[in-house]
């Protein structure tokens, strides 16, 4: 499975629609996650999403990066392993 960053979406979109969107562009996907604000809950417009098949990952940041969103050109790429910080606390 390969995780793509989703950036400049639509304010007020669901992660349902943001799915159906990448599966109307034929892209299998396992899971979305729109990121929303830590204290006032407000969707911080971007998010991730998985491909079932990590092998159309490419295709899909070739063919979605810039292709619009109901009127906005969204950003697609690879999203970046989070390395858990290893340091101790005491």
């Amino acid at each position: 499975m390969s995780r793509l960053f989703l950036g400049n979406i639509p304010f007020g979109f669901t992660e349902n629609q943001v799915r159906a969107w990448m599966e109307a562009e034929g892209f299998a996907i396992a899971a979305v996650e729109l990121i929303h604000d830590r204290q006032t809950g407000q969707f911080r417009g971007f998010g991730f999403a998985t491909l079932a098949d990590s092998s159309q990952a490419t295709l899909a940041v070739e063919s979605l990066n810039r292709k619009r969103m109901f009127g906005r050109p969204i950003t697609v790429g690879y999203a970046l392993a989070l390395e858990k910080d290893s340091r101790k606390t005491a």
